[in-house]
């Protein structure tokens, strides 16, 4: 088993009814940078509003990602609003967890970058490694957690570790591709905007720039984060996560009976 580049791009555009799928995301993030461009921190319901829209958008990237660590044939999910709620506010709920359990760390390279120019140099060459290292491995507890939903999976350090330690050159090649996809996305992207911009219309860029940076690298990225997260597991041998015991399934069933698939 080995990372499938190509099937990562595809999958957005191949997929049944792929374009409504695709194109309630895109419209999201579409709302959420005008609102954002006209927001300026003082409208509380516009605030609420782009919140609203980055959390089932988030919900619905965790979906795919469920969906391809699960080996569904269309990992390219329906759409349900009351369940991408659900797992979007469950992501951001890890994502500030692990906010809290890093700021100590955070004091400390702050406390180094303003005392002196020699702590600024120990702060840059620890801080760079270190850095490298959490970008490469910090779609690791999310795998986890999209895998079977079960928010306590995102926190099981020691799965974490064993993935980490045998898994680090396949998230290495996971996050040289993403580079070379971010990078080749977002050169075409600039290029599309700008003959956008000349040919047709100036209003056009920034729709460009959106659907091509925040949207189709994530969903890519999200896809190989998934085959990577798989690949490893096989090199361990560890079996996929159950939920017999149900105790999981609250929210979750909620959001999969209740409320309709767009």
């Amino acid at each position: 088993m080995s990372l499938d580049v190509k099937k990562a791009i595809k999958i957005p555009f191949t997929a049944p009814n792929w374009k409504f799928k695709v194109g309630l995301p895109v419209l999201f993030i579409l709302i959420i940078y005008t609102l954002f461009s006209v927001w300026h921190g003082k409208n509380i319901w516009i605030g609420l509003t782009i919140i609203a829209f980055w959390v089932i958008t988030t919900g619905y990237y965790g979906i795919y990602a469920h969906n391809e660590i699960n080996n569904n044939p269309e990992p390219l999910p329906a759409w349900n609003l009351l369940k991408c709620t659900v797992i979007g506010l469950q992501s951001y709920a890890i994502i500030l967890a692990y906010g809290i359990i890093s700021l100590p760390l955070l004091i400390i390279f702050y406390c180094l970058v303003v005392s002196s120019f020699v702590t600024q140099i120990i702060a840059i060459i620890t801080g760079i490694p270190i850095l490298i290292i959490l970008l490469t491995y910090s779609p690791v507890p999310f795998s986890l957690f999209f895998e079977n939903y079960k928010i306590s999976e995102a926190f099981n350090f020691s799965k974490i570790l064993k993935i980490c330690k045998v898994g680090y050159k396949d998230y290495i090649i996971f996050a040289v591709w993403s580079i070379i996809i971010g990078i080749i996305i977002g050169f075409s992207t600039g290029i599309c905007a700008s003959l956008a911009k000349h040919l047709i219309s100036r209003h056009l860029t920034k729709p460009i720039t959106v659907v091509g940076i925040n949207f189709l690298i994530t969903l890519i990225t999200l896809n190989l984060s998934a085959q990577t997260y798989k690949i490893v597991l096989n090199k361990l041998s560890l079996p996929m996560q159950d939920n017999t015991d149900g105790s999981d399934l609250d929210a979750y069933d909620i959001a999969k009976n209740i409320g309709p698939n767009y």
